[in-house]
């Protein structure tokens, strides 16, 4: 049976039970009916809803009791908070163990390892990219920095992680920082002219390009979260990125060795003019770029596909993203378990 994910990206639409499945409908501005789908609850994996969307106390039970998850993000694409089941996905062994990786060198070991494939994946990304262009200058310019983010996972794969002190946690931020400004320099210049850009930029993003990634990695957060907390480890736990309130440091780096794949979506929704200049807005009540009701449509279904129908070889077997991210994730629950401490 072919699973769905509703995303509620239109001003004023509603999500509500009917008849023991979810209801949702769309309005024009003035609060007319312009349509109105059915979806079965068993069918349905996860609800995103944006700013300017509702959603009823019976649809939250109704999702409730059939293990969907309610997603609630800005209009960036930003998620802001959840409804989900309350129960852990695993054993409290777990997350003892990750508690305890967190102070220790193995668990930066491991956000070590995340990084060089993050890298290696970009630098994969790039030589697709050179091998696409007729500008030579283009062509050396990705070269260049293709060559750079090899020599910087080398140096992360050399470098001695003995303990989880703020010194190694400095030095791997600190490569990892001069990758990402080589490769995202790069990655600008590839983009039609209109949407070139000179840096990465997040809250806010400066530019049209900027503000698809960003949309795009919000999805992507969603994903990896969903599947951290159905292995049964805590969003809020990381080895590497830094503790604070609310702050899912675990989402942060995990999530390192997905973003490329994503890069990849949002260049092609550019480079095949999908995505178009009429598509974006500067804000008007705050700094940033603003994408309208059709723009975010295309990035969500975009990457969507990509997330949960593209498939590579993973573990001797073709997998989607998706299926890549609870299998990892299961596994690292699996190694926290082991390294936990026995209870009394």
């Amino acid at each position: 049976m072919k699973t769905l994910r509703l995303h509620l990206h239109t001003w004023g639409a509603k999500l509500r039970r009917q008849e023991g499945m979810f209801e949702v409908t769309t309005v024009d501005r003035k609060g007319k009916t312009i349509q109105t789908r059915t979806y079965s609850a068993e069918r349905v994996r996860s609800v995103q809803l944006n700013e300017g969307t509702t959603i009823s106390a019976d649809a939250v039970q109704l999702a409730l009791r059939h293990d969907v998850d309610l997603i609630f993000q800005t209009r960036h694409g930003v998620p802001i908070g959840r409804v989900t089941s309350p129960e852990l996905g695993s054993t409290a062994r777990v997350r003892r163990g990750q508690l305890l990786l967190a102070s220790d060198a193995r668990g930066l070991a491991r956000s070590r390892d995340w990084i060089c494939a993050k890298l290696t994946a970009q630098a994969a990304l790039l030589d697709t990219l050179r091998t696409a262009k007729r500008s030579k200058s283009l062509r050396t310019r990705l070269h260049e920095a293709e060559k750079q983010l090899r020599k910087t996972t080398r140096q992360l794969t050399e470098l001695p992680i003995e303990r989880a002190d703020e010194a190694t946690r400095q030095r791997l931020r600190g490569l990892e920082g001069q990758a990402g400004r080589a490769y995202f320099t790069a990655l600008g210049r590839v983009p039609p002219r209109a949407f070139r850009f000179e840096r990465r930029s997040r809250r806010p993003a400066t530019d049209a390009f900027n503000a698809a990634l960003n949309y795009g990695y919000g999805m992507l957060y969603v994903a990896v979260e969903t599947r951290l907390l159905r292995a049964g480890l805590s969003p809020y736990i990381g080895f590497l990125h830094r503790d604070g309130y609310r702050f899912k440091s675990l989402v942060y780096d995990f999530i390192e060795p997905f973003r490329p794949a994503v890069d990849g979506v949002i260049v092609g929704l550019f480079g095949a003019k999908t995505l178009k200049e009429a598509h974006f807005s500067p804000e008007t009540e705050a700094p940033g770029i603003r994408i309208d009701r059709m723009g975010r449509q295309l990035i969500a279904d975009a990457v969507d596909h990509h997330l949960f129908a593209t498939k590579r070889r993973h573990r001797d077997r073709k997998q989607t993203p998706e299926q890549i991210m609870q299998l990892e994730a299961h596994a690292l629950a699996t190694y926290c378990a082991a390294c936990a401490p026995e209870g009394d």
